[in-house]
């Protein structure tokens, strides 16, 4: 493997960097190398991800701006999808008959901000897009740019940068296997750089014939999997010797687990998921829930029930969800200028009362009464805030009112704070963009946690498991690459991503929108991630049905 030669070689010289496709390859080959080497000591600065290299090489001559983040984009599509919901601009990416749900499309207009500048790479007059998705398009890069400069920020996809070594030397390892790369270095712009040596797949010796083993299912392929490393331990192979990588890992992910604790196989899961799919941070958006159903009892469910979080008042959170079932109180709700108060309707009737009813005793319909209006009156603080620094203020008031958060655990106290971290985000970025204003903070905030990736950083010891990609370039002693069928392994880089696909047919011969599929460059990337690396999929997936990647069919494998 050129990799593992490659820092052999270069591993004494102090003025040499090594550059992997992820933070993932760069910490395992930081451990290896120790191997490599006399030093007692190895710095970590000299081990570092694709990522870092860009942040710490790549200059760009625009004093006093800085790179836009995720947290800018979000206000500036939030302001944009509102506006167009009221005026509809848009007529093609979102028709105007669904201009009223243009917050929706969040999501997809997130994706291809940073590339949105390709636009111009399509010639004027070319009909393989449509003339008014093109025009929507290029308003949309127009009102982005406008937001950019206005804030003092740069989005960095946009411009060609200045490279800064500080006498440093980097060695590149595989760099077709990012997403970026190849637009990066047109015209040789990195490959051909002094100061860069890149180690490509094509400098790698052909490896050992690919085997793919296939079973019947999926559950018989985890088993049989999780029996050989049970094996492997047992023989006393240490558990850092070993990997799996998964595509489709959350999929997988419960399954898996439950039969590893079957096998008392110990995994070590390395996957980021979005912090909302965590209970301590769903807590905020099941507190949007409340507010946007008027306070149904299913969305009172969600928040008061939710035992991942520790409440102060546990036993009155019960009482109320049971005042509801006894009451029936749906939800309040709006009528043509009328606010119809289910629950102040009930609570009145059930005070007014003169005999206890649903096993409620007067003090204890008072006690409930009292609890329901301080938790209403602080959720429609939070969703009428006026900033996000107002916003963070009512959260903070909240959470001591009603959570005991010295009762979290530690790792569940780093997801709340997470969250809240982000809240920091978009606090900094709505000041440099908009002096902080913007209409619904809370839901601003709500939406940026549905996207914000969370990992944990303390993982319990075990065999660790990558999503499929993250950990191409590890070199264990076992690597077993499970759920490795056609649909999971296939990875296509779509440098246009506002092309949909007979667009990108269309546009091929311009834009070369064909050169982009990595599937078998990672599957032979793949092939090298071991001393023994191990393919295997399912016939029959938790999916579906599944056939073998077109590599190893083509291969004869």
């Amino acid at each position: 493997m050129q990799l593992l030669q490659s820092i052999k070689q270069y591993i004494e010289k102090g003025d040499t960097i090594f550059v992997f496709p992820s933070e993932t390859a760069s910490r395992f080959w930081l451990k290896r190398s120790f191997s490599f080497t006399h030093r007692r000591t190895l710095s970590h600065e000299r081990f570092i991800s694709w990522d870092h290299f860009k942040k710490t090489t790549f200059k760009y001559s625009l004093p006093d701006f800085q790179p836009v983040n995720e947290a800018a984009q979000t206000l500036f599509l939030h302001h944009l999808l509102a506006e167009n919901s009221e005026k509809s601009f848009f007529r093609s990416i979102i028709p105007r008959e669904y201009a009223e749900y243009s917050p929706l499309q969040m999501t997809a207009l997130r994706k291809i901000l940073p590339t949105l500048n390709r636009i111009s790479d399509i010639p004027p007059l070319e009909q393989g897009i449509e003339a008014g998705k093109k025009k929507d398009l290029q308003l949309l890069l127009d009102k982005y740019l406008q937001f950019l400069e206005a804030g003092r920020l740069f989005e960095p996809g946009y411009r060609k940068p200045g490279l800064e070594f500080n006498n440093f030397n980097y060695l590149l390892f595989y760099p077709e296997i990012l997403a970026d790369f190849q637009h990066l270095n047109r015209k040789g712009w990195l490959s051909n750089h002094p100061g860069i040596k890149i180690i490509s797949l094509t400098d790698e010796a052909p490896g050992p014939q690919l085997k793919l083993t296939s079973f019947e299912n999926s559950e018989e392929e985890l088993t049989r999997v999780l029996l050989k490393i049970g094996a492997l331990l047992d023989n006393g192979v240490d558990p850092a010797e070993i990997a799996i990588s998964a595509p489709d890992l959350e999929q997988l992910e419960s399954r898996l687990l439950l039969l590893s604790r079957l096998h008392e196989v110990p995994l070590q899961i390395h996957q980021s998921k979005p912090v909302l799919r965590y209970p301590q941070a769903r807590l905020f958006a099941a507190m949007k829930g409340c507010i946007d159903s008027g306070f149904s009892i299913e969305s009172l469910k969600a928040l008061l029930l939710n035992r991942a979080v520790p409440w102060k008042k546990e036993q009155l959170n019960r009482k109320l969800i049971r005042f509801a079932v006894y009451y029936r109180v749906s939800r309040n709700y709006t009528t043509p200028g009328v606010k119809i108060d289910l629950w102040q309707e009930n609570i009145n009737k059930a005070l007014a009362s003169s005999e206890p009813q649903g096993g409620f005793e007067s003090a204890e319909i008072g006690e409930i009464a009292g609890y329901f209006k301080r938790l209403k009156n602080n959720l429609e603080a939070i969703a009428e805030s006026k900033n996000f620094t107002d916003l963070k203020e009512k959260l903070l008031s909240f959470s001591d009112s009603f959570l005991s958060t010295a009762d979290f655990s530690e790792d569940e106290l780093k997801v709340f704070q997470f969250s809240l971290k982000a809240l920091n985000e978009l606090i900094t970025a709505s000041a440099r963009c908009t002096g902080g204003r913007f209409s619904s903070p809370f839901a601003i905030w709500v939406a940026y946690l549905e996207a914000k990736p969370y990992a944990p950083v303390d993982l319990r010891p075990g065999i660790a498991v990558y999503p499929y990609r993250l950990a191409a370039t590890i070199r264990p002693r076992y690597h077993f690459i499970i759920n490795a069928c056609q649909s999971a392994t296939e990875h296509i880089i779509k440098p246009y991503p506002f092309l949909n696909i007979h667009e990108e047919y269309n546009l091929a011969d311009i834009l070369s929108t064909g050169d982009y599929d990595l599937s078998a460059t990672f599957i032979r990337l793949y092939s090298l991630s071991g001393e023994e690396v191990f393919f295997s999929y399912a016939r029959k997936s938790y999916s579906g049905n599944s056939l073998p990647p077109p590599h190893f069919v083509t291969s004869g494998l």
